[in-house]
């Protein structure tokens, strides 16, 4: 990774992202306060919904960041693919140099692999990593890691993104295809979670930043009682 930006005291110009209509406002201060404020920000703009079924086959990760925005939700079982790529594209447009982390996420008992992505990013504190989880979002201090008693990950592989004016245009899906090896397309994992509709597990809709895994209200089961 290359070295962090400045620890305070530098001023990142906001903006209007358009025709999303959205203001990604200006920050003031180290890396490390970015990053938590744009995962605030994150929460407000890309909120997780339950989403119907013509929704899910149509538009669930074939959106750009900016149709992302401009609907502003994402869906709640698989929220971290869209909302990733949102907040890479705003800490682009903030000068903040950072890599995504790529792979597919097979957990154990939800159906097919789906690819999953991740933020690692040097600040003030050293390596950190975001990832926008299902149950939370995990600010966590070191590289991206994974729980090998619940997953199994796929050809992982870290990249350097394009320029953000790059970045506005892309889709989760068409980065997918960077993943060197993949077992499972976006199809097959979608019509696995047509099952779940209905019956999804309404705190899945609340917001929750964690900084340990000790913290983590992380459950198997991710569907309500019938």
């Amino acid at each position: 990774m290359t070295a962090p930006d400045p620890v305070t005291g530098r001023l990142r110009p906001g903006r209007r992202l358009e025709p999303a209509g959205v203001v990604l406002p200006p920050m003031w201060g180290s890396v490390g306060d970015t990053v938590l404020s744009l995962i605030e920000w994150v929460h407000t703009h890309v909120r997780k919904v339950e989403a119907d079924a013509a929704w899910l086959r149509t538009r669930y990760l074939r959106r750009s960041v900016l149709e992302i925005l401009a609907e502003g939700t994402t869906f709640c079982l698989g929220p971290c693919p869209e909302r990733t790529l949102v907040a890479s594209a705003a800490l682009s447009l903030y000068g903040v140099r950072h890599r995504i982390v790529l792979h597919e996420r097979h957990v154990h008992g939800t159906g097919p692999p789906l690819v999953h992505m991740a933020i690692e990013v040097e600040t003030e504190y050293g390596l950190h990593h975001v990832d926008f989880s299902m149950w939370e979002t995990k600010y966590f201090r070191g590289e991206y890691r994974f729980r090998a008693d619940i997953e199994r990950t796929i050809g992982l592989t870290r990249i350097q993104l394009p320029a953000a004016h790059l970045l506005l245009g892309a889709t989760p899906d068409a980065l997918a295809t960077l993943v060197p090896r993949r077992e499972s397309e976006r199809d097959a994992k979608v019509e696995w979670y047509l099952g779940d509709l209905g019956h999804i597990d309404p705190r899945l809709l609340d917001e929750h930043l964690i900084f340990t895994d000790a913290a983590s209200r992380y459950e198997r089961r991710h569907i309500a009682p019938r």
